[in-house]
């Protein structure tokens, strides 16, 4: 049948359904991929531990002021239905402790921070960090 002829049926290629697919999945993933809201807390080494959360892709808080240099503990929930981690880089950029959080599991890890600085921790699984994942520690002196 000609081009202009209303009869034609027309059809899309596999490789045009293929890419329009893959198209609507790729928006629908990064529309969960906001920029998290910037939240914070405070700990002192040697107190209470800080509860924080973890999630696709985020870490709550993702801003942590800890009062002196010295040890703090960690109790990390996973509320996300894929494994993350927390990995905490020193002033240097020196990774200083790593520690997996299972899908919908719990851990608990102390971290020393031995001298005064910001302190960036992230989850190192490819582009969980690009997502979002991360955040910093700001060490005061003491």
């Amino acid at each position: 049948m000609p081009r202009g002829d209303p009869r034609r049926e027309e059809t899309l290629k596999p490789t045009t359904i293929l890419v329009l697919s893959l198209s609507a999945l790729l928006a629908l993933v990064l529309s969960g991929c906001a920029t998290p809201p910037a939240t914070s807390a405070e700990i002192t080494p040697g107190g209470a531990a800080l509860v924080m959360k973890a999630a696709n892709f985020f870490f709550d808080p993702n801003t942590v002021a800890v009062t002196a240099t010295g040890t703090v503990t960690l109790t990390i929930t996973n509320t996300g239905g894929s494994s993350h981690n927390i990995t905490v880089n020193d002033p240097s950029g020196k990774v200083i402790d790593s520690v997996e959080i299972p899908p919908n599991g719990t851990v608990t890890t102390q971290v020393t921070f031995p001298v005064p600085g910001q302190y960036r921790f992230s989850c190192n699984h490819p582009f969980h960090a690009d997502f979002g994942m991360k955040g910093r520690f700001i060490v005061s002196g003491g």
